[in-house]
């Protein structure tokens, strides 16, 4: 049996422990356009702050696939898949055959849509080859733009700040990090931010990015100018779906795939965050998730039956020292959806029930919460909030109440 992963992220590299678990005779190869595999995205932003070192920040150790007995084509881009014949062939002229395929292809920051994108020092922070594209522009950067509030522009900020750098956050909605957190949740992040001495500028876009060659700035819709050296786009994250789609596999925004990371073409399987799994209508760009996703994926592919159980996914993060839990469906876009809220706006937290039908489906708290595996269990074994309604946001919650 050959197997060929490509991608070398979170989804790729649980995949091939999966896989390897299962069949250790078996040949599998990983593909991946990262010259240096197996470094953790979620690090990035402390290696660009200079928190941890560039040996610091791989999830795996270095010698990884050797002792797995895995070949890797690193600095190597799939170009097109031949579903009939099975063979992938690279933009280098390679071709590799499969009898099962994992696509983990990621998702990317989407560029050249904004007027101006073509010059100079306009970044994305989405690999280790962008942030050290960025590391070599820091010594002639005074001041920089993120464009964007997410996960990743929040990430980006955090670093350029903790280099000394001016920043300017432009988020195009209300609130930061919209995908995620409504404005009361989202204000109290905003407070640690300001108190950092970043400026946030919301309900606004960039127009434009202006300068001759370089940057110089960048032009807003509400008519102001930044002035900067530096400009990261982070608003729109896009999966990397066009390896897939020209080989016919069914898309949408994301790559279709049942519960058990099967697309719509037989033995080939795709993870991580070029997927949708359509969970309440949400997508999850955790790392948490494509752990969990890719496992399940190298399971399957390896010929054990294995779902995937979405909703029992805790994904913990921390912006600028506030920690935000997020477990199942947390903004969901299908109707009949209803939620409960606790704010303790003194304390910093802020907790969401999010129900159907009183039978509890996700969980959405900001701040120090006590037991998040208690929400956890709640939702995994569809508790009606009915039940513990008196309960459900004391600090001292859990299971056992």
């Amino acid at each position: 049996m050959d197997y060929l992963i490509i991608g070398s992220s979170a989804a790729g590299v649980s995949a091939v422990e999966a896989i390897r678990k299962i069949d250790t005779e078996a040949a599998i190869t990983v593909m991946t356009e990262d010259q240096v595999p197996l470094y953790s995205r979620l690090l990035l932003s402390y290696f660009l702050a200079g928190v941890v070192n560039e040996g610091n920040i791989y999830f795996k150790a270095r010698d990884f696939f050797e002792k797995n007995n895995i070949k890797v084509m690193a600095g190597t881009r799939a170009d097109v898949i031949s579903v009939k014949e099975k063979v992938v062939t690279t933009r280098e002229g390679h071709s590799v055959g499969f009898n099962k395929l994992l696509i983990a292809t990621g998702a990317r920051s989407r560029q050249g849509r904004i007027p101006g994108f073509e010059r100079h020092d306009i970044f994305t922070f989405d690999t280790l080859k962008d942030v050290k594209a960025i590391e070599a522009k820091l010594k002639k950067t005074r001041s920089a733009v993120v464009i964007g509030s997410g996960l990743i522009g929040l990430r980006a900020t955090y670093a350029l700040n903790a280099r000394g750098i001016i920043v300017k956050l432009v988020e195009s909605k209300e609130g930061i990090f919209p995908q995620l957190l409504d404005k009361k949740m989202g204000s109290l992040i905003e407070k640690n931010i300001e108190k950092k001495g970043i400026e946030i500028i919301k309900g606004a876009a960039v127009s434009e990015i202006l300068g001759e060659e370089a940057v110089e700035g960048v032009q807003l819709t509400n008519g102001k100018r930044l002035d900067c050296q530096l400009v990261i786009i982070s608003d729109v994250l896009e999966p990397n779906i066009k390896l897939a789609t020209a080989a016919g596999v069914m898309s949408e925004t994301g790559i279709l795939v049942d519960g058990c990371f099967k697309t719509s073409l037989a033995d080939i399987f795709a993870a991580g965050n070029a997927v949708e799994t359509k969970e309440g209508g949400v997508f999850n760009y955790t790392w948490p998730c494509a752990l969990e996703q890719g496992r399940i994926a190298g399971e399957n592919m390896a010929g054990r039956k294995a779902v995937y159980e979405a909703l029992s996914v805790i994904n913990y993060i921390e912006f600028f020292g506030v920690p935000v839990v997020s477990i199942g469906i947390v903004r969901p876009s299908a109707a009949g959806y209803e939620t409960e809220e606790f704010s303790d706006e003194a304390a910093g937290v802020y907790k969401k029930v999010i129900m159907r039908n009183g039978i509890i489906k996700g969980f959405l708290g900001v701040g120090k919460i006590a037991h998040p595996e208690a929400y956890r269990s709640l939702i995994k074994d569809n508790v009606e909030i009915g039940r513990i309604r008196g309960s459900i946001f004391k600090e001292d919650f859990s299971y056992a109440n």
